[in-house]
């Protein structure tokens, strides 16, 4: 699941980036944000589904689009 979520974030500044695609991007993060969300808060959920936006929190800490966009500042632990 990790890796599906990396490559929608992937494929999101990659249309930004080189295309302009900025409304597909933007679905892109939309749609990984809410599936981090549902999994975090969904208690049968493997608990490796459940930590993805701690991860990706330290991972993408220094991109500030992709941080803000997917709101990982809820996932870094305290």
């Amino acid at each position: 699941m990790k890796n599906i979520i990396k490559n929608m974030i992937e494929r999101a500044i990659w249309y930004k980036d080189n295309l302009n695609f900025i409304d597909e991007s933007y679905d892109l993060l939309r749609f990984a944000r809410d599936l981090i969300y549902k999994m975090a808060l969904t208690i049968n959920c493997p608990s490796d589904w459940q930590n993805i936006g701690t991860e990706l929190a330290i991972e993408y800490k220094n991109n500030s689009w992709v941080y803000e966009e997917l709101e990982l500042w809820n996932y870094e632990e305290v």
